[in-house]
Protein backbone atom coordinates (compact mmCIF):
# COMPACT_ATOMS: atom_id res chain seq x y z
CA UNK A 1 0.00 0.00 0.00
CA UNK A 2 2.85 2.34 0.79
CA UNK A 3 4.50 1.83 -2.60
CA UNK A 4 1.14 2.37 -4.31
CA UNK A 5 0.60 5.64 -2.44
CA UNK A 6 4.10 6.82 -3.34
CA UNK A 7 3.38 5.93 -6.97
CA UNK A 8 0.08 7.81 -6.95
CA UNK A 9 1.56 11.01 -5.52
CA UNK A 10 4.57 10.79 -7.83
CA UNK A 11 2.22 10.37 -10.81
CA UNK A 12 0.31 13.48 -9.81
CA UNK A 13 3.45 15.57 -9.42
CA UNK A 14 6.04 14.09 -11.78
CA UNK A 15 4.21 12.28 -14.57
CA UNK A 16 4.40 8.64 -15.59
CA UNK A 17 8.19 8.41 -15.75
CA UNK A 18 8.52 10.09 -12.36
CA UNK A 19 6.05 7.60 -10.91
CA UNK A 20 8.07 4.58 -12.05
CA UNK A 21 11.31 6.13 -10.81
CA UNK A 22 9.74 6.84 -7.40
CA UNK A 23 8.33 3.30 -7.20
CA UNK A 24 11.74 1.80 -8.05
CA UNK A 25 13.54 3.90 -5.43
CA UNK A 26 10.90 3.17 -2.78
CA UNK A 27 10.97 -0.57 -3.51
CA UNK A 28 14.77 -0.60 -3.27
CA UNK A 29 14.83 1.26 0.05
CA UNK A 30 12.07 -0.87 1.57
CA UNK A 31 13.84 -4.05 0.44
CA UNK A 32 17.02 -2.82 2.12
CA UNK A 33 15.06 -2.18 5.31
CA UNK A 34 13.35 -5.57 5.33
CA UNK A 35 16.51 -7.47 4.41
CA UNK A 36 19.16 -5.81 6.55
CA UNK A 37 17.28 -4.66 9.63
CA UNK A 38 14.30 -6.99 9.92
CA UNK A 39 15.79 -10.12 8.28
CA UNK A 40 12.54 -10.80 6.42
CA UNK A 41 12.99 -12.60 3.10
CA UNK A 42 9.48 -12.70 1.61
CA UNK A 43 8.86 -8.91 1.61
CA UNK A 44 12.30 -8.45 0.09
CA UNK A 45 11.51 -10.89 -2.73
CA UNK A 46 8.20 -9.18 -3.48
CA UNK A 47 9.91 -5.79 -3.46
CA UNK A 48 12.59 -7.13 -5.81
CA UNK A 49 9.86 -8.03 -8.30
CA UNK A 50 8.27 -4.58 -7.89
CA UNK A 51 11.68 -2.97 -8.43
CA UNK A 52 12.35 -4.98 -11.60
CA UNK A 53 8.94 -4.13 -13.08
CA UNK A 54 9.38 -0.46 -12.20
CA UNK A 55 12.84 -0.29 -13.78
CA UNK A 56 11.66 -2.10 -16.92
CA UNK A 57 8.63 0.11 -17.34
CA UNK A 58 10.51 3.31 -16.51
CA UNK A 59 13.26 2.42 -18.99
CA UNK A 60 10.66 1.62 -21.64
CA UNK A 61 8.88 4.93 -21.14
CA UNK A 62 12.21 6.79 -21.08
CA UNK A 63 13.22 5.17 -24.38
CA UNK A 64 9.94 6.20 -25.98
CA UNK A 65 7.52 3.28 -25.70
CA UNK A 66 4.31 4.98 -24.69
CA UNK A 67 0.70 4.00 -25.20
CA UNK A 68 -0.12 3.30 -28.84
CA UNK A 69 -3.30 5.31 -28.80
CA UNK A 70 -3.65 7.59 -25.76
CA UNK A 71 -7.13 7.39 -24.31
CA UNK A 72 -8.32 4.51 -26.49
CA UNK A 73 -9.90 1.33 -25.18
CA UNK A 74 -9.68 -1.63 -24.99
CA UNK A 75 -6.01 -1.83 -24.24
CA UNK A 76 -3.83 -4.91 -24.50
CA UNK A 77 -2.76 -6.59 -21.28
CA UNK A 78 0.78 -5.14 -21.20
CA UNK A 79 -0.45 -1.74 -22.28
CA UNK A 80 -3.22 -1.68 -19.69
CA UNK A 81 -1.05 -2.92 -16.84
CA UNK A 82 2.21 -1.05 -17.44
CA UNK A 83 1.25 1.74 -19.82
CA UNK A 84 3.69 0.75 -22.56
CA UNK A 85 3.13 -0.29 -26.15
CA UNK A 86 4.26 -3.79 -27.11
CA UNK A 87 4.41 -2.96 -30.84
CA UNK A 88 8.02 -1.72 -30.58
CA UNK A 89 9.98 -4.86 -29.65
CA UNK A 90 13.47 -3.41 -30.17
CA UNK A 91 12.89 -0.66 -27.62
CA UNK A 92 11.34 -3.18 -25.22
CA UNK A 93 14.41 -5.38 -25.63
CA UNK A 94 16.63 -2.40 -24.82
CA UNK A 95 14.51 -1.69 -21.73
CA UNK A 96 14.87 -5.33 -20.69
CA UNK A 97 18.64 -5.10 -21.16
CA UNK A 98 18.74 -1.98 -18.98
CA UNK A 99 16.70 -3.82 -16.35
CA UNK A 100 19.12 -6.74 -16.26
CA UNK A 101 22.20 -4.49 -16.09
Amino acid sequence: MFVGAIGYFALRSGGVLGMWIAVAITAWLLAEFFTRLRRMALPSIVLLIVFAVAVFTGAGIFLGVGPSRPGSYPLGSMEALLGINKDQPIILAAAALLTVC
